[in-house]
């Protein structure tokens, strides 16, 4: 976890980085789009996803309303530096509902390519007059190995230019799952990487 930390800072202090990070560096205020779920893959045997439906119903919305429920202890403004983050998440949560999750399910490893991160990005608006979103594509959530893998995405709202985008793997508490009513679900508490990624 600490190596994820480290690594999203460097991405945004280095000069190197090839992205345009300047634009997130300058930018007072940034739109919080939420967890974008539409392109997740369930990494592992359809036995440990015996429910797919309940965790895109349950555990997507969830999961997206941990960052309003709890901003105390999931201070965005604070971990990026930013005077004041916009919470805009109800397009992701609605957006959601309509990921085809039991297509989700494999065992091949899994990377989102470049395009689909534009397309997700397009539809995202906002009415705040800030310049800068920022979006965390979830990619994988891996069972064979209890790990995470989200895209960390800036973007210009206006332009869809994506500024920062980077692919992060974080520990997602062991396995991260556990049977309740005879269903394998991931516990939402074992998703933390997910809010963590960026202190």
């Amino acid at each position: 976890m600490k190596k994820i930390i480290v690594a999203l800072f460097c991405i945004l202090s280095s000069s190197s980085y090839c992205q345009n990070t300047q634009k997130v560096k300058d930018a007072k205020e940034v739109v919080w789009f939420g967890l974008d779920f539409t392109k997740v893959k369930f990494r592992g045997s359809d036995r440990y996803f015996r429910n797919p439906l309940k965790i895109r119903e349950v555990f997507f919305e969830e999961w997206n309303m941990l960052f309003l429920k709890e901003k105390e202890k999931y201070d965005l403004a604070y971990s990026f530096d930013k005077s004041r983050f916009i919470d805009n998440i109800s397009q992701s949560i609605e957006k959601n509902k309509y990921t085809d999750v039991k297509r989700a399910i494999g065992i091949d490893e899994y990377s989102i390519p470049n395009d689909s991160i534009k397309s997700i990005i397009k539809d995202y608006t906002t009415n705040a007059n800030a310049e800068v979103g920022l979006i965390f594509i979830v990619e994988c959530l891996d069972q064979i190995y209890g790990e995470v893998k989200i895209n960390v995405t800036f973007f210009d709202i206006k332009t869809k230019e994506i500024l920062i985008s980077k692919s992060l793997i974080g520990d997602a508490g062991g396995r991260g799952f556990k049977k309740q009513k005879k269903h394998l679900l991931i516990q939402p508490n074992r998703l933390y990487v997910l809010v963590k990624l960026i202190r």
